[in-house]
């Protein structure tokens, strides 16, 4: 059974209209489009249409699914494991012969994932070089919530590499702005690496100052959190911030690029240093 039907099923078992049903959610329009399969609003107005309906989402997805493995979560992960492993050719494989465009069409989360997915092929195959049109949907769907949960910050955190950096620093601001007074409610996980995201962009840019506020939040979160990873490479990115400013030396750069390895960051340590050389800045990293 799809989602739509589903929605129309329970409404109907309710004994609810259309109109009581999309009241101060959606228009009734739309939701007669989402009954037959013709639109999916977004996932804040999904999770409250659920919920008129007198379910959790918890419930709504073992009645659509009969407690069979939740098809989302199957190429949701099948994509995370092979994004992780760095199995960039058998991840485009899984998104032109499995995880296909007319399966992302069954959800905005798969959609999302999906084009997520696709970006970062692109990004790593033209090593960073994309043409960022092609991934605006991703920001548009985030400009307009008015409401950021916990699915929003991640899907802004996984995808903020695929924005213009000009988009990029708007989100930037609309993140402060939605969460700087609410930040309980939310997972902080994704934060350091969003705004780690964010300083390196800015230095690819030239915005020393700016990636340096970026680093500062990210800060306050590792170690609000303990995330010493994430914190040494916000750190690394100060310090590169910094000698681009002329207000340090390489020496401490250099200390954290050798912590990465003594910590079995290799792969880091590379990438760090890659990056230097991309910003100009000439240090020695020894990984014997």
């Amino acid at each position: 059974m799809t989602i739509g039907a589903l929605i129309r099923t329970i409404r109907l078992d309710k004994g609810m209209t259309q109109k009581e049903t999309a009241q101060g959610i959606l228009s009734r329009s739309h939701l007669s489009e989402l009954e037959h399969n013709n639109y999916y609003p977004t996932y804040d107005k999904m999770i409250l249409l659920i919920n008129r309906l007198g379910l959790s989402l918890e419930e709504f997805e073992r009645e659509l699914h009969q407690n069979k493995l939740f098809l989302e979560d199957y190429y949701i992960q099948r994509a995370n494991d092979l994004s992780t492993e760095s199995k960039v050719d058998e991840l485009a494989a899984l998104l032109e012969t499995e995880f296909t465009e007319s399966v992302a069409k069954h959800s905005l989360r798969l959609e999302h994932k999906r084009l997520n997915m696709l970006g970062l092929v692109d990004f790593i195959r033209h090593n960073g070089h994309i043409n960022y049109a092609k991934y605006e949907s991703l920001f548009t769907y985030l400009l307009k919530c008015q409401n950021w949960r916990h699915y929003e910050l991640a899907l802004l955190s996984n995808s903020i590499f695929l924005a213009n950096y000009s988009v990029a620093k708007v989100l930037a601001k609309q993140f402060v702005s939605k969460f700087q007074d609410n930040q309980s409610h939310f997972s902080d996980y994704k934060i350091p690496v969003l705004f780690n995201n964010l300083a390196e962009m800015a230095l690819m840019n030239h915005e020393y100052n700016t990636a340096l506020s970026y680093c500062q939040v990210s800060q306050n979160y590792t170690v609000k959190n303990h995330d010493l990873y994430n914190q040494l490479i916000s750190e690394t990115l100060e310090h590169m911030a910094n000698i681009l400013l002329d207000r340090s030396s390489e020496a401490e750069l250099e200390e954290h690029l050798q912590l990465f390895i003594k910590l079995n960051y290799q792969d880091t340590a590379n990438y760090y240093s890659k990056l230097c050389k991309q910003l100009d800045i000439e240090v020695g990293l020894d990984s014997d």
